[in-house]
């Protein structure tokens, strides 16, 4: 096997020029205009809205190489295309060898005949994506391509948030955005390699598989050959490969398992493809997990479980939804998205759900979430869209999905199959039948049938959110996963969260701003006020600005200033979804409700989003929350008036020993009363340790304003987790200066301490450097210690809620 990289520098330009500039491979037209200087940022200011131009051009990309001998040798010299964005045709040496019209598809072209020994030319022409949108209204005159949901621009096998989501600008780039190369193969090579797990008792039986394509008569002579090793690399067997398959009996297996639920060993299957004089002509391997992974939906007392069960053990999921980590794909790269899965596990996240609207996540993405247990909820890449599933459109799709079906079979973390996002909830009741039919046969016919026959051991689900598939009662929360909206959309106060009780939370969330070092990025001062032109640009969601302002007005006092205000808008967005996932947490005997999804983890622009971690990677204080409210062991509070349960979600494998702590302030009068209720809570179950009825001591509306409660919960020598309880909205309760002390106790480390009850306390020291904690509350005679991940080169700057308002 010959393989020749045509990564690197190429030549780029649009087709009404004439002057060639340097690009670079993988990469995007956006990129290398802006790393030329022959754009301003798109991201800066308004720029992204006179930024559309650049899409509305035709591109030309091109490169020489040199064809030595022994590739013209091979007996298949094949063009191999991992990401071509998206509508484009390839020559070599002026003839056409390829057309594309996919860009989450690999393409391949035997390139032999186009070919001569020494300099070789390849071109690769892209047509503008709103050139093509015309193009697909032209074929389909029968379809409204205009109307909602038939969009011609997200017919196309583009990535649909490039042409603008409700949270990112409208950049659709063009490119090369993956790896390209050229492969010569002598007699054969490998297509695929496949390893089903068969589970029994003590051990675990891999079947596996390898199909290969074989080129004239001397391929007979081939023989394959498989190989299994541990997750120390030492080999364990070796078989030969008749008819392309082996078995492999795996004796006392490591089981691969979900972050906070155990280790993640990965095995390693090797394929090879030999000739008679012993020579490996074609090699592929991968790494496996030895797991089961299932989605369990059984009929109860409210309507129908849906939880993940890996290795016979019910999960509870925690985690949140991620987008593409970057408008210009190019700059989205492996160590990028390793930063990014190592916050989430840090955060106590044991799965992500890939949303189908971007790209399909990358080989090097799903390795690391195979490392490091972090479970995957993969939607297919089609979002709010009827697609046309007839003709040539549906064998493109077809390929599609069968090609990233194959990819993932194999990973360890890949735990569902999701046919789209959204699309079966935006049915209208009296929507053409014959769309309705389309929807069906793709999502709930062809695709789970090609799931069930490429990876049979890979659950599929119709659509997110579904409650039975077919439009039925989609929204009906005692069935399937959930999207509940009612709050940010439908403005309705988080403490509607408290109110449902879904099955699996797969979608939901609340705005908030980027911290001031993301937004000084691409604003000027003057345009440093959330109703500017600037800040509405940077904000996709249809009013959004507004309805943040608004969330946080129902909680807190009004902003002193700008600082201020996004700085409340951090805190409502932490405080909302904790309260929300605390109550669904609480709710998970029975497994009434067995996993939470916020919108969304990420950012591919600066912007005001539901995310917890913005474009630069820096935690807002979502994340931070996350890390306590999605700790394994939760201490919780459920108040009503003065009414006060506490509660501890165990969500280990093994039972916890510990002590529930709890103590009431008054703002003047400190400590008023305490208890300590020790507690036992078995394993994968939330208890109810202490109730609390307050009313003899929280008498009047005044006393209500000037009393707290804090709790904590403490196990082998440790706080496990702690939080507070207002008997009012924070707006409306007596804080007092909180006189908070911060000082150095180690290289990296700091204690913190307050003499009077802090709220939401930020410690930023004016880097990029994570904490162990952050954003959280303070009361009197308490110390916090925190770490850093660095030693900081500045002194804290030290913020709360107390700060955020005139006195």
């Amino acid at each position: 096997m010959v393989k020749l990289s045509l990564d690197g520098i190429w030549e780029m330009r649009s087709e009404k020029e004439q002057q060639w500039m340097q690009a670079k491979v993988p990469g995007s037209v956006y990129q290398n205009l802006l790393e030329a200087g022959r754009i301003e940022d798109p991201f800066y200011r308004e720029n992204e809205i006179g930024a559309k131009e650049v899409s509305e051009k035709d591109y030309f990309y091109r490169r020489t190489f040199l064809a030595e001998k022994e590739l013209l040798s091979m007996d298949r010299v094949v063009l191999c295309c991992e990401g071509i964005d998206t509508i484009a045709e390839i020559f070599i040496n002026g003839e056409s060898v390829l057309k594309c019209d996919n860009m989450h598809r690999t393409w391949e072209a035997e390139i032999s005949p186009a070919l001569h020994e020494g300099e070789n030319e390849i071109l690769v022409h892209f047509t503008s994506p709103y050139t093509y949108q015309e193009v697909v209204k032209a074929k389909h005159p029968d379809m409204d391509l205009e109307g909602h949901l038939f969009q011609a621009h997200l017919q196309m096998r583009k990535a649909a948030y490039m042409f603008g989501w409700d949270w990112g600008p409208a950049l659709a780039d063009m490119g090369i955005w993956k790896s390209i190369g050229i492969c010569g193969y002598e007699k054969g090579r490998i297509l695929q390699l496949k390893a089903d797990q068969v589970h029994g008792f003590e051990k675990v039986t891999l079947k596996c598989s390898m199909e290969t394509e074989r080129f004239g008569a001397a391929s007979q002579e081939l023989t394959g050959k498989i190989s299994v090793f541990d997750p120390e690399g030492e080999l364990l067997c070796v078989q030969e490969a008749v008819d392309g398959k082996a078995e492999f009996e795996i004796r006392n297996p490591r089981l691969w398992w979900c972050a906070g639920y155990g280790e993640q060993p990965l095995y390693r299957i090797k394929a090879e493809l030999v000739s008679c004089d012993g020579t490996v002509l074609c090699e592929s391997e991968k790494k496996i997990g030895l797991r089961t992974l299932k989605l369990c939906q059984e009929k109860d007392t409210w309507g129908s479980t849906f939880c993940f069960e890996i290795n016979g053990v019910e999960v509870f999921v925690r985690g949140a939804d991620y987008i593409p980590e970057d408008s210009l794909l190019g700059r989205c790269t492996p160590k990028r998205s390793r930063k990014l899965i190592d916050s989430c596990v840090k955060a106590n996240f044991n799965m992500i759900r890939v949303w189908g609207g971007g790209v399909y996540p990358s080989d090097e993405f799903l390795d690391y979430c195979d490392e490091k247990g972090i479970m995957i909820w993969q939607d297919f890449m089609f979002a709010n869209i009827v697609s046309i599933w007839s003709g040539e459109e549906k064998e493109n799709m077809t390929r599609e999905i069968i090609q990233q079906t194959r990819r993932f079979r194999d990973h360890a973390c890949i735990a569902l199959l999701c046919g789209n996002n959204e699309t079966e909830m935006m049915i209208w009741e009296d929507m053409n039948p014959k769309y309705k039919e389309m929807y069906i046969r793709q999502y709930e016919v062809d695709m789970p049938a090609i799931v069930e026959r490429e990876a049979p051991g890979i659950c599929y689900w119709p659509s997110s959110p579904s409650a039975t598939g077919s439009m039925k009662d989609t929204e009906n929360e005692n069935y399937g996963d959930s999207h509940d909206w009612r709050v940010w959309h439908g403005e309705l106060p988080f403490t509607h969260y408290r109110s449902t009780f879904p099955r699996f939370n797969s979608e939901f969330g609340l705005q908030s701003f980027p911290c001031m070092k993301t937004i000084e990025s691409f604003t000027l001062l003057e345009d440093r006020n959330i109703f500017s032109y600037v800040m509405e640009n940077h904000q996709k969601s249809k009013n959004g600005n507004r309805v943040i302002n608004s969330y946080v007005s129902q909680y807190f006092k009004f902003p002193k200033d700008f600082r201020a205000l996004i700085y409340l808008s951090q805190m409502i967005q932490m405080e909302g979804i904790r309260y929300g996932v605390e109550h669904w947490r609480r709710n998970r005997n029975d497994r009434r409700c067995m996993g939470t999804l916020f919108w969304q983890i990420n950012d591919c622009w600066p912007v005001a989003s539901w995310s917890s971690i913005d474009s630069f990677g820096r935690w807002k204080g979502l994340q931070y929350g996350a890390k306590r409210f999605y700790e394994p062991v939760l201490v919780s509070a459920c108040e009503e008036g003065t009414t006060v349960d506490l509660y501890v979600s165990n969500e280990t494998l093994i039972s916890t020993r510990g002590t529930v702590k709890w103590k009431l302030f008054h703002v003047k009068n400190g400590l008023v009363k305490e208890a300590a209720v020790p507690c036992q809570v078995r394993r994968l179950h939330t208890e109810r340790i202490a109730h609390l009825e307050l009313d003899g001591i929280i008498k009047t509306r005044q006393d209500a304003r000037e009393y707290y409660l804090a709790y904590s919960y403490e196990s082998e020598g440790r706080t496990v987790g702690e939080g507070t309880v207002l008997f009012v909205q924070a707006k409306h309760f007596e804080f007092p200066e909180p006189e908070i002390v911060c000082e150095k106790t180690g290289t990296c480390t700091w204690k913190i301490s307050s003499k009077q009850f802090a709220k939401f306390v930020e410690v930023d020291f004016g880097e990029d450097i994570l904490l162990s904690d952050n954003y959280f509350d303070l009361v009197p005679g308490q110390e916090k210690y925190i770490t850093l991940e660095r030693e900081a080169e500045n002194q804290p700057e030290i913020y709360s809620l107390y700060d955020s308002f005139e006195k």
